[in-house]
């Protein structure tokens, strides 16, 4: 089974020691609701959000399961740069 994103943090919004892996995606795969999704590292996982959702720079997709658990979404040939209030 894969493991679940059931939730987008906003950039700066969830602490950077909590980041697990990135996740590129390019302009038409910012915009989901359900996906399976391959991270930077090969990793794969289900996007599975309540309702369709604009995915930003530095966001962060918490996985079902607490702990360590986002994902930050980069997109590609853009410089990732994100920061925490």
């Amino acid at each position: 089974m894969l493991p679940r994103a059931t939730a987008v943090r906003p950039a700066g919004s969830w602490p950077a020691a909590e980041q697990r892996g990135t996740v590129t995606l390019d302009y038409d795969g910012r915009h989901r609701r359900r996906v399976r999704l391959v991270a930077d590292d090969r990793r794969a996982f289900l996007l599975d959000l309540p309702r369709a959702e604009r995915l930003a720079e530095g966001d962060g997709l918490a996985l079902a399961g607490g702990g360590s658990r986002h994902q930050c979404v980069k997109h590609p040939g853009e410089e990732y740069n994100y920061y925490l209030a």
